[in-house]
């Protein structure tokens, strides 16, 4: 079966995209431009509908959708990129897909769509987005062959993550005399191992291979959600080193997401197999 995967060079794709490899997928990505072309089936996106029309001269089986732009708190200069790549590209690609011979795609959702656990309710543009985007998914699969199903994720982690989030802030803060100022860490988070969640998509492409429906979503969790306190003391355990974090010096953000979205609809088949304590020891190593 052959495979393209969009975002494959962020910090998900860079897990699954070997991961697809070893279960026997013949995987390609999409990518903006040409960095490393070892071991990889390259197709270059220049913005273009004619560049995504000759890439899908290949006869795909089915797309994985990863590639986002987020920001957290957006401005009037965001705006541009955030629909440029969340809802122009996107529908772009569903746009070359429907009329070609590629069966499926499996899109990316967020927990941040629904805050204050609410069915819907966008926490920023970017879940806003997101949201639209899969609203866009549900035309293409009622006037063309396509099917598109969405998988939503909370917080990811795990090997070779750069990304400028709560774990690598403590990770450069260990140990270190000064403290760190933050909110009051009551709210909380859902930590899953990029593995899981690698494990997670294989799954959906069974799902979509051989489920009637054309449109629908699944969502995952690690069914271990905690207080950002809670964690940070959970990673001074592991790591037998002080973080010396100052609770409360920070104000919440007006529309801080406190709680995951609990009300979700399981993906089938699917738990977490990699703790908490096991994918923190070996993020903090």
């Amino acid at each position: 079966m052959q495979i393209l995967v969009t975002g494959a060079t962020g910090f998900i794709g860079q897990h699954l995209v070997p991961f697809l490899q070893q279960q026997g997928f013949a995987v390609h990505r999409l990518v903006r431009k040409r960095t490393d072309l070892s071991g990889h089936n390259d197709h270059i996106y220049d913005g273009s509908l004619e560049s995504l029309e000759k890439c899908l001269r290949t006869p795909f089986d089915g797309i994985i959708h990863l590639a986002a732009y987020y920001v957290n708190r957006h401005t009037g200069k965001d705006i541009s990129d955030l629909i440029n790549s969340n809802i122009l590209f996107p529908t772009q690609l569903l746009e070359t897909a429907g009329q070609g011979k590629v069966r499926w795609i499996i899109n990316t959702g967020s927990y941040f769509e629904h805050f204050g656990d609410t069915e819907y309710s966008p926490i920023n543009l970017y879940a806003g987005l997101k949201k639209a985007f899969q609203d866009i998914g549900l035309f293409y699969t009622q006037n063309t062959p396509i099917k598109f199903l969405t998988l939503k994720i909370t917080d990811s982690y795990g090997p070779n993550d750069n990304r400028p989030k709560i774990l690598n802030i403590w990770k450069n803060h260990l140990n270190k005399t000064a403290p760190l100022e933050m909110s009051g860490g009551e709210q909380y988070i859902d930590l899953i191992h990029t593995f899981d969640i690698c494990r997670a998509f294989l799954i959906m492409i069974n799902l979509i291979e051989n489920k009637s429906s054309k449109f629908d979503y699944y969502a995952i969790d690690s069914t271990r959600s905690m207080r950002l306190k809670d964690l940070a003391k959970l990673v001074s355990q592991i790591t037998s080193r002080s973080l010396n974090i100052a609770w409360g010096k920070l104000p919440y953000s007006g529309r801080e997401f406190m709680r995951p979205w609990k009300n979700i609809r399981p993906l089938p088949d699917w738990s977490p197999t990699i703790s908490l304590e096991e994918g923190l020891m070996d993020f903090f190593k």
